[in-house]
């Protein structure tokens, strides 16, 4: 779809040279993080670990409960947890699944002892699946890459949210994309390597004190393997390899810094600059950005919408978008305004009157305000307020950049919010559901967070029929 040759994007711009690919920033990162744990064989490893775990305890409610069980003894205080899916299509998943694991690790081993003394023994493969899985995450290799990605998606944790939210800041986000880009270079280093190992040395001795208040049977974690491996030379070849021999070492080299440099190559390919200067002018295009530069006309870049202008200067003209811009800020307010009819719309002959009523008009403006969003998603009511003035023809140019604007989705996390509700709402047992009742649930189900008067719902409902009014009303 993304092809620069054969793909949508190509065929698009065959027909108009002019149109810009805008690929959802969230999926971006997403995609970034989806490489980034299968990059190297340790990070495989530890993320196929984590989906076989999930499928192994969740196939059988009698696992699900020992999880709970061991979860009661070991963590009385704590709230109980289920094992997440390492899905490529779910915000954070990986993340999640790496947390659950790390805060439920004496009961995940419980678990898989009881399975393997249990139903092993009349499973066998049962038995042998537990036994591996508890092999595995009794090993080195595990902890410390373990604590290499909780390093990692700690500094995407904070970028991943924020393209996630329904009132985006354009600007902050490119800039947030550049601080994570400079974030992860600062983590390439021994220093770094030697945190996450000491957090992880920190992390097992734990264990094993929290094992001796409780008079268990220690964990021995087995140590990263020593690597031997012979490269085969070539006929002729003179160049001698050197192959490190330090197990440590050879771990920071294949998987660290494997890890670090893969995320850093994939931000800086998906995010290029081309995208992040055109939708920092859009920024300027935002109700808090306006009201910024009209309390403040020296807050205005001095290479405000150079990007934007490069990209359809068929469309635009820069110095009279920046000199439209300029005036519009001036009297955006008093546009604002015009939106909503106040209480009285001449003046009255009493000056306390008029104050009083001037306030009533102004606050109710700001209340509205107050309610309506204030970066990206503000370019909509932003454009509706061009439309309903008729400003087109005061400020053409700026005009055109809103009408590009509002078709370039910078996220599509909101819309896809919507199609994950309906895959709840409309499953296999509502199959024939009716349209007019699977828009009632989707909006009960979205919109959850709106009060509702439920005075209002019995009048309405009793209005239907007078045996309803007699039932409900006293």
């Amino acid at each position: 779809m993304r092809g620069k040759y054969n793909g949508l994007q190509a065929f698009i711009r065959d027909i108009n040279p002019h149109a810009t690919f805008v690929w959802c920033w969230a999926h971006r990162l997403n995609l970034i993080v989806t490489d980034s744990v299968s990059c190297c064989l340790n990070a495989m490893d530890l993320f196929g670990t984590l989906e076989k775990l999930y499928d192994y305890v969740s196939s059988s409610k009698n696992r699900v409960w020992l999880f709970e069980k061991f979860q009661r003894q070991r963590y009385p205080k704590n709230q109980i947890k289920r094992l997440k899916r390492v899905d490529t299509t779910r915000w954070n998943s990986q993340s999640s699944a790496l947390t659950t694991v790390n805060e439920t690790f004496l009961a995940i081993l419980d678990t898989l002892d009881a399975i393997r003394q249990g139903e092993g023994t009349a499973d066998r493969k049962a038995g042998f699946e537990a036994g591996n899985l508890r092999s595995y995450m009794t090993t080195e290799r595990f902890i410390f890459t373990t604590y290499i990605f909780k390093k990692l998606f700690s500094s995407l944790q904070p970028l991943s949210k924020m393209l996630q939210s329904q009132d985006l800041d354009l600007f902050a986000a490119a800039e947030m994309v550049n601080k994570t880009k400079n974030q992860i270079v600062a983590i390439r280093n021994d220093e770094s390597f030697q945190e996450i190992l000491t957090q992880a040395k920190e992390f097992v001795n734990n264990l094993k004190n929290d094992l001796d208040k409780d008079n268990d049977e220690d964990i021995e974690f087995i140590p990263l393997p020593i690597i031997r491996s012979r490269k085969k030379k070539m006929p002729g070849e003179l160049a001698n390899d050197q192959v490190e021999s330090d197990p440590l070492v050879y771990f920071k080299i294949e998987t660290y810094y494997k890890v670090i440099d893969n995320t850093y190559g994939q931000i800086d390919c998906r995010f290029n600059e081309l995208n992040q200067d055109l939708f920092k002018d859009l920024s300027l295009l935002t109700h808090r950005r306006i009201l910024e530069i009209r309390h403040k006309a020296s807050d205005l870049p001095k290479d405000a919408f150079n990007s934007f202008a490069n990209i359809y200067k068929k469309f635009v003209d820069k110095n009279a978008m920046v000199n439209e811009y300029c005036h519009f800020v001036n009297y955006y307010e008093e546009l604002l305004k015009s939106n909503y009819l106040p209480k009285r719309i001449h003046k009255s002959n009493q000056s306390t009157n008029n104050n009083s009523d001037d306030s009533d008009s102004d606050s109710d403006v700001v209340h509205e305000d107050l309610e309506q969003p204030h970066n990206a998603a503000s370019m909509v009511s932003l454009f509706s307020l061009f439309c309903n003035a008729n400003l087109k023809s005061v400020f053409p140019n700026l005009y055109m950049a809103l009408k590009i604007a509002v078709t370039l989705p910078v996220s599509s996390t909101t819309t896809e919010r919507s199609f994950s509700k309906m895959k709840l709402i409309k499953n296999r047992l509502r199959s024939t559901m009716g349209n007019n009742r699977l828009e009632g649930l989707m909006r009960m189900s979205c919109e959850f967070d709106v009060d509702i008067n439920y005075d209002e719902v019995i009048d309405t409902f009793s209005s239907f029929s007078s045996k309803l009014q007699n039932a409900l009303h006293l």
